[in-house]
C-alpha cells in the first residue's frame, strides 16, 4: 500500500481498506501504529492520553446511503439507507479522531435502537461494555483528505492539510447479533498525544 487507491463511484475518493497484517504495519507511520493496530477500546485509550479530558462532539447523524465498501462489509443492498453518525473526538482541546459509524436500519429496529440516542456519549463505552460484543479483524486505510466525509471536519483541525494522507481503521462489530461498522480516522493533532 505504497500509494492510496480509490474506488470512484457515487462516493468519490472512497478509501480502499486492507486487512491489518504484519506486512501492512510497516507502511503505517510509527507514531500511529500503536493507535491503529490496537484491538481494544479506542475511547479508553484516548481518555487516558487526554488525562480524562476527552470531548465527543456529534457533527451529524442522519439516514444516508452508505459507501460501496460499507454496504459490502455490512452485506446490505445497494439502495438501502442506514443511520450514519459522524463524531469528532478531541483530547486536551485538539481534534484527534474523526469517527464514522454506519448502522443498518434492520439493526436499529431490533436490539440496537438505543444507539439512536447516544448524543455526545462515546459509542466505544457502549460497545465494550456489552458482553455480546463481536469484533471483526481490523482493516486499515490511508485516504485522501479530499474524501467526501472529510468535508465535515476540515474546519475542525487547523493542522488538516489537503495533501496529506489520513490514516484510518475500521471494524465490523456485532451487538446481540446485529451488525454496525465503525471507522476511525486519526487526525494530525494525534501525533502529539502519547497512547
Amino acid at each position: 500500500m505504497s500509494q492510496s487507491r480509490w474506488s470512484i463511484g457515487k462516493h468519490h475518493y472512497e478509501p480502499e481498506w486492507f486487512k491489518a497484517n504484519r506486512q501492512l504495519q510497516y507502511t503505517i507511520p510509527r507514531e500511529l501504529q500503536c493507535w491503529i493496530l490496537d484491538s481494544g477500546s479506542l475511547t479508553e485509550r484516548l481518555k487516558n492520553a487526554a488525562q480524562g479530558q476527552l470531548q465527543v462532539r456529534v457533527i451529524d447523524m442522519c439516514h444516508e446511503r452508505p459507501m460501496w465498501s460499507e454496504r459490502q462489509a455490512l452485506n446490505i443492498p445497494d439502495q438501502q439507507v442506514a443511520l450514519v453518525r459522524h463524531v469528532l473526538l478531541s483530547g486536551c482541546g485538539q481534534p484527534w479522531v474523526f469517527a464514522r459509524t454506519v448502522i443498518p436500519l434492520a439493526s436499529l429496529g431490533r436490539s440496537l435502537k438505543h444507539l439512536k440516542r447516544l448524543g455526545n456519549r462515546p459509542l466505544g463505552a457502549v460497545l465494550f461494555s456489552d458482553k455480546s460484543l463481536f469484533r471483526s479483524e481490523l482493516e486499515v486505510t490511508a485516504c485522501s483528505s479530499r474524501a467526501n466525509f472529510f468535508n465535515k471536519i476540515n474546519v475542525c483541525s487547523q493542522n488538516f492539510s489537503e495533501t496529506e494522507a489520513i490514516w484510518g481503521r475500521r471494524s465490523l462489530f456485532k451487538l446481540k447479533g446485529q451488525p454496525l461498522l465503525v471507522s476511525e480516522f486519526f487526525l494530525p493533532d494525534i501525533y502529539g498525544a502519547m497512547p
